[in-house]
């Protein structure tokens, strides 16, 4: 959880790296390469963010703002110490819809693409993900196939899919196992995640 928005920018401007730096620092003490977990998320924002003084929801301006500005100075900050970020995080029904969440309300379904952008602007080196669960569903696999065709038809960095693997003893390993291949013929690479 230290690297998720609340924990590291608990109020607008105000970033806290305290202990996602110590999971860093764990992880180069002991050779291990690190993946950041996660720049966009709809959970675990805090409430300013999508909201004004007053309680309102903010402008899709603001929103971008806001988005560019958390995705730009997480990544630069550890620059060079991460491998990859899980860009964004869940954004994809089961059923294959997007899920409305305040991103995909205010900006619409463009904010995948521009969190991506914003990711690479910070660091051109450092590789991009995007992260969901239940990709065992085929109409998540389909939508999940179809983003990643989206962003590459666009120009945008995306090196690959991180797979939440949340599996228990009556998950179709032959669906997983679809979507593993399914994400690799796209090019992409696989993460075994969570």
């Amino acid at each position: 959880n230290c690297m998720k928005m609340e924990e590291v920018q608990p109020e607008e401007g105000v970033f806290d790296f305290a202990a996602a730096d110590s999971l860093v620092d764990l992880a180069e003490r002991n050779g291990q390469v690190l993946t950041g977990h996660c720049l966009v998320w709809h959970s675990q924002a805090p409430k300013w963010f999508f909201h004004d003084a007053e309680g309102n929801e903010v402008s899709r301006d603001v929103l971008i703002e806001r988005m560019k500005t958390h995705v730009q100075t997480v990544v630069k900050h550890f620059k060079g110490k991460v491998h990859g970020w899980d860009v964004v995080n869940e954004a994809i029904l089961d059923d294959g819809r997007m899920r409305e969440s305040y991103y995909y309300k205010i900006i619409g379904p463009e904010f995948i693409r521009m969190a991506f952008e914003f990711a690479h602007e910070a660091d051109p080196d450092v590789e991009l993900y995007y992260n969901d669960y239940s990709m065992d569903k085929p109409a998540k696999r389909d939508a999940v196939v179809q983003l990643v065709r989206d962003l590459k038809a666009q120009g945008v960095r995306i090196d690959g899919v991180g797979m939440q693997s949340h599996v228990a003893f009556d998950t179709p390993l032959d669906e997983y196992e679809k979507s593993i291949k399914a994400f690799a013929a796209e090019g992409m690479q696989v993460m075994v995640t969570e």
